[in-house]
């Protein structure tokens, strides 16, 4: 469900955006767009851009100011090698099917010092700063302040 929820977000995140710069009554066709996208059986390639740009001739440039400003995934509660790997198949899907940019920034594994620090009501950093998870955690902060990775225009999804 946590995947599902993530294509939610983004699709919403892809919405909102737009809405920005749109009419209400173009808004109101890329939302029929929208629920026309998700019950139609897709076969092969298929682009959310270009399903948008076929339903309401939307002539996107958006995308590309979107690409300026990427969605970096981080994903949380690890347990495993391919709970790792879901932040690449996240990255691939959303590629394949928004044809938008998502990079994957990083995993913070699950660690019983965060239900310990919820129970104590302690921030997990300070209640326990020498666990795994608190490493993780500054290395996902470091490269996301990378100052080469132009940081400021970046937005994490959790």
């Amino acid at each position: 469900t946590s995947v599902e929820k993530n294509y939610r977000f983004i699709e919403s995140y892809i919405c909102y955006s737009l809405k920005e710069s749109s009419t209400v009554d173009s808004y109101q066709q890329l939302e029929t767009a929208l629920k026309t996208y998700r019950t139609t059986k897709k076969k092969g390639f298929f682009s959310f851009r270009e399903h948008l740009s076929k339903a309401i001739g939307f002539d996107i440039d958006f995308f590309e100011r979107l690409q300026k400003k990427p969605l970096r995934l981080i994903i949380n509660e690890s347990r495993s090698r391919l709970d790792e790997d879901l932040g690449h198949s996240i990255k691939s899907v959303c590629h394949k099917y928004y044809d938008l940019t998502v990079d994957a920034a990083g995993c913070i594994d699950f660690d019983n010092a965060v239900w310990q620090s919820v129970k104590s009501r302690e921030p997990v950093l300070i209640d326990k700063p020498f666990t795994p998870l608190a490493g993780q955690y500054l290395s996902i902060c470091k490269h996301l302040t990378n100052p080469n990775l132009n940081a400021n225009y970046y937005r994490a999804v959790v």
